[in-house]
């Protein structure tokens, strides 16, 4: 129940801290959104004000030109219309204004900068224009309509010119829709209403001629005497609000209307308002954005204070177990230290088993060995023998020649019988195991030369394939030989008593390898058997014949080596023993030797 409470009690405070961050940030958000809209209608004004003033003198100066106050006194004198429309054309291109003509007191035009266009001002008649009513009475006048000639609105600037006996006035008619499309490029919710509520300059162009709210009957009035929008049907232009609304905002300067928020700010003597319009979205965006990260924040605050509760709770758990822990961690340690040093004293017993047992076998290869070197000890003792004797006999007689031949035959034979010996001396002894480049057809002729007494004694015959001459693999030079030892004598017991006796030795090279291939032509291996060749102590030869050690020995040590060992087999077809080793770079250079056969 109190968990439940807790739970109610988080989520208000979360909805609480949303609920007053939306306030905040709307309120701050709607403040910054108006003030930018203000000062992009101050902005707007100052360019409307700036633009005017440029060419508010310049009917007030051309007044005074007495070539427009001689054709005001005498339209019809020969010349002075084509002078005034020449230099009424200049003075347009000089000041980028849109057009400048002179009327008389009629309101008749009688000179116009576009007197050579098609819809030039000439000969028409702008009585009905406020700017020419106001500047015949006051002497100036300023009024922005849609032209009755060209149709294109514009802001008309006008004085009256006195001259000897008549009166005329000059205007000058400024482009206003350079506005229009600033505003709809940059600040497309900017528009410019007049005083009868018609918005006649928009970035929107949905709201380009339309009333701000209904029109009264005396701005309808007012607007259909001064022709002041000709061509566009107002009565059917339906008004952009409501006249509640546009009463409100023109009394608060700004109202909300929907979504939206509507800025007014009046503009000069001409009765125009200025009209910003600003998507509310944003702020209700931002509103609600940062609701939902306080809300989130509440959240996280107060799943912090439950875990630094909990944690505060298991930290106390943690205290009161701390010294049970550490006294079970004092005696399991006393255990630890007295089991690894029973692990360290067993590790060392089985490296010296494991030494033993190399070492065992190799004296169990040797001793397979015996009869046949003893066999190839005694003969060359008794040739020996006979040798020097012969020697003697020769000797006695005198005869140096053959005495010498005799000592050098014997000599022979003693070296031979020292090679023997130096083989066997090498692979009796302990390997120190450590590893260097080793010449693998060097380990694998020191073998073929352990091996042969037993060869001889089975009558096999040997064949040496593929050399790799120059090849050198990362190894123990004893170990290897071993291993090669034990496979070449394996093959010369299996092909022992058969009728083809023959052992083939081929080494091949690769890009990073040497796989040496050591076939016999032997009774083979059963499929049940096979599976089992590499377990220690497991033989398929007679008892007392081996071991059982020989393969399971050779397989670990050419794994020590990095490489592997496989034994492929074919029950009265022989067996094959792969040896691959990875080669060093010198094995690159090595190039295959032509099969050569040692013959029984």
């Amino acid at each position: 129940m109190r968990q439940f409470q807790f739970v109610i009690a988080i989520a208000l405070a979360a909805l609480l801290a949303g609920f007053m961050t939306w306030q905040m940030v709307y309120r701050s958000a709607f403040r910054e959104l108006a003030d930018v809209q203000r000062a992009d209608l101050v902005l707007a004004r100052q360019s409307l004000g700036s633009e005017i003033e440029r060419f508010r003198n310049l009917p007030r100066v051309l007044r005074h030109d007495e070539r427009l106050r001689a054709l005001v006194d005498d339209p019809r004198a020969s010349g002075r219309a084509a002078l005034v429309n020449t230099f009424l054309a200049t003075i347009r291109d000089q000041t980028n204004a849109d057009e400048l003509f002179l009327l008389d007191d009629t309101g008749l035009t009688i000179a116009a900068s576009n007197h050579d266009t098609p819809l030039t001002f000439v000969g028409q008649n702008y009585r009905f224009r406020p700017y020419f009513r106001d500047a015949m009475e006051t002497g100036r006048g300023q009024f922005y309509a849609v032209g009755a000639t060209t149709g294109r609105p514009g802001y008309f600037l006008s004085s009256r010119i006195d001259g000897e006996s008549e009166t005329g006035v000059i205007v000058v008619k400024v482009d206003m829709t350079t506005f229009a499309a600033s505003w709809h490029d940059n600040a497309p919710g900017t528009a410019l209403m007049d005083r009868d509520g018609v918005v006649f300059l928009s970035g929107d162009p949905d709201w380009q001629y339309r009333p701000f709210t209904a029109l009264s009957g005396e701005a309808r009035g007012r607007i259909e005497a001064s022709r002041k929008y000709t061509g566009i049907e107002l009565q059917s232009a339906k008004p952009l609000y409501s006249p509640d609304l546009g009463r409100e905002a023109l009394e608060k300067g700004r109202v909300v209307a929907g979504d939206t928020m509507l800025s007014l700010l009046p503009v000069g003597e001409n009765g125009w308002t200025l009209i910003g319009r600003a998507q509310l979205a944003p702020v209700t965006r931002s509103a609600l954005t940062g609701a939902v990260l306080a809300g989130a924040a509440a959240l996280l605050l107060a799943g912090i204070l439950v875990i630094m509760r909990q944690r505060q709770s298991i930290l106390r758990m943690k205290l009161d177990r701390n010294a049970e822990l550490e006294a079970k961690v004092a005696d399991r340690t006393a255990e630890l230290a007295q089991e690894i040093e029973e692990r360290k004293r067993t590790e060392e017993e089985l490296r010296d088993a494991q030494e033993s047992l190399v070492q065992s076998a190799k004296l169990a290869a040797l001793g397979r060995m015996s009869a046949a070197i003893v066999h190839e000890v005694s003969q060359p003792l008794a040739a020996m023998d006979m040798t020097l004797a012969t020697a003697g006999v020769h000797t006695k007689s005198g005869d140096t020649t053959r005495t010498a031949s005799a000592l050098d035959h014997a000599r022979e034979t003693v070296r031979r019988m020292q090679r023997m010996v130096k083989h066997l001396k090498t692979f009796a002894r302990r390997d120190a195991g450590q590893l260097s480049d080793v010449d693998i057809q060097s380990c694998i002729e020191g073998a073929i030369a352990l091996a042969e007494p037993r060869r001889r004694a089975v009558d096999a015959e040997i064949e040496i394939g593929a050399r790799a001459e120059d090849i050198f693999v990362r190894a123990g030079p004893v170990r290897l030989e071993q291993v090669f030892l034990n496979v070449l004598i394996n093959a010369f017991d299996a092909v022992d008593g058969r009728t083809e006796r023959r052992v083939t030795v081929n080494t091949e090279t690769g890009d990073d390898t040497v796989t040496i291939r050591i076939a016999d032509t032997g009774v083979g291996i059963a499929s049940d058997d096979l599976a089992r060749i590499a377990e220690p102590f497991f033989s398929t030869k007679e008892t007392g014949e081996g071991l059982g050690l020989g393969l399971s020995i050779s397989t670990s040590i050419i794994e020590d080596f990095g490489g592997t060992l496989r034994i492929e087999s074919e029950p009265e077809k022989g067996t094959a023993v792969l040896i691959r080793l990875p080669a060093t770079p010198a094995a690159r250079t090595g190039a295959p030797a032509e099969t050569e056969a040692v013959p029984a």
